[in-house]
């Protein structure tokens, strides 16, 4: 039986981390919009290096669910994670944390 493989748009990924990124951000009421804006940049950076949730999976000792719910933003990430994630994305945390400002509420 062969697997069908969805061919996924970069530009249609990083368009919805645009879309995400305007409307959450970091305040001390949600964790919620916290770990959405995250698990964007995670897919974003994953679907930029054409890599798949299984393969980042097995590179940071995961299931391919479990690196659904932190990319749906279902699941907090730990800053170990966050390491595992980085190295598996060749990437650093500091960019993985970028897009994540802080509005100062004045």
């Amino acid at each position: 039986m062969r697997k069908s493989r969805r061919k996924i748009d970069l530009k249609k990924v990083k368009a919805e981390y645009v879309k995400q990124h305007t409307i959450y951000h970091m305040n001390d009421k949600s964790r919620d919009n916290f770990n959405k804006l995250l698990g964007k940049r995670l897919k974003f950076g994953r679907v930029a290096r054409g890599m798949t949730q299984t393969k980042v999976a097995r590179q940071i000792g995961v299931t391919f669910q479990q690196v659904q719910k932190y990319e749906k933003g279902d699941n907090e990430t730990s800053s170990f994670r966050l390491i595992q994630f980085a190295g598996a994305l060749g990437t650093s945390v500091k960019w993985i944390l970028k897009p994540i400002i802080h509005k100062e509420v004045w």
